[in-house]
């Protein structure tokens, strides 16, 4: 099985420019900034790429709490 994911527009923009309701142009553009090797992509190579920046930040996150919820259960006294 493949996982698959989902993820909202305002949700992806908002984790790549900052905002939910950028334009399609400002995300390009952060794109480029986060991933220089890339260059310039077009409209839809822009989109694939800022949803991969999206999961990979997400995931991280997710993993960090995961942690920090790990250890804080960890540490609770069971009465």
């Amino acid at each position: 099985d493949i996982p698959v994911f989902e993820y909202t527009p305002n949700l992806i923009k908002k984790s790549i420019v900052g905002t939910g309701h950028a334009h399609k142009e400002q995300v390009a553009m952060m794109v480029g900034t986060l991933l220089p090797a890339a260059g310039a992509v077009k409209d839809d190579a822009a989109d694939a790429l800022a949803v991969a920046i999206c999961h990979a930040h997400l995931r991280c996150h997710q993993k960090i709490i995961s942690q920090m919820e790990r250890k804080q259960s960890l540490g609770r006294v069971r009465t």
